[in-house]
C-alpha cells in the first residue's frame, strides 16, 4: 500500500509541476531532502548534490539559469516501497547556445512516510556535457 501512496503524491507533484506549480513540490520534501545528479566527468554545473530546502531551491535556480524546459512528459510511474522511478521524456535549450537537448531520463525518487527524502536523475550525460558545459 505504501508503495502506491508514494507512486500517486510522485505522480500528483509532477503532474503540478508540468503546470509551473512547485509548490506541491516543496511542501512535500523533508527537511533533510537531497537532489543528485550524477556526472561522471563533473563538467556540468549542475551535476551535484543539493541538500535541504536551501539546496532544492538552488537545483532549481541553476535549471532555470542552464536551460528552457520545453517538454517534460513522465511516461511511466514504477513503485516498489519507498523508491518511486518515473521515466521522463524531456526537450529543452541550452540558454547558453540556444541547442536543443531531447533525451528520456529517469528519476528515483524516495519517499518516507508521505515525505520526499531523495531523487536521484539519470541522464543521457553524454550529449548532456555537449550541449550545456562550457
Amino acid at each position: 500500500m505504501e508503495a502506491q501512496a508514494n507512486k500517486e503524491l510522485i505522480r500528483k507533484i509532477l503532474a503540478e509541476v508540468v503546470q509551473g506549480n512547485v509548490e506541491p513540490l516543496f511542501e512535500s520534501i523533508s527537511d533533510e531532502v537531497v537532489w543528485e545528479i550524477p556526472n561522471p566527468d563533473d563538467k556540468l554545473a549542475i551535476s551535484k548534490v543539493y541538500q535541504g530546502r536551501g539546496g532544492t531551491v538552488q537545483f532549481f535556480e541553476d535549471m532555470e539559469a542552464l536551460s528552457e524546459i520545453l517538454v517534460f512528459e513522465p511516461q511511466a510511474f514504477i513503485a516498489e516501497d519507498e523508491a518511486v522511478v518515473v521515466i521522463v521524456h524531456e526537450q529543452s535549450r541550452a540558454k547558453s547556445t540556444g541547442e536543443l537537448f531531447e533525451q528520456d531520463m529517469v528519476m528515483v525518487w524516495t519517499v518516507r512516510n508521505g515525505k520526499i527524502m531523495r531523487c536521484k536523475i539519470y541522464e543521457d550525460t553524454y550529449t548532456a556535457v555537449k550541449v550545456f558545459a562550457s
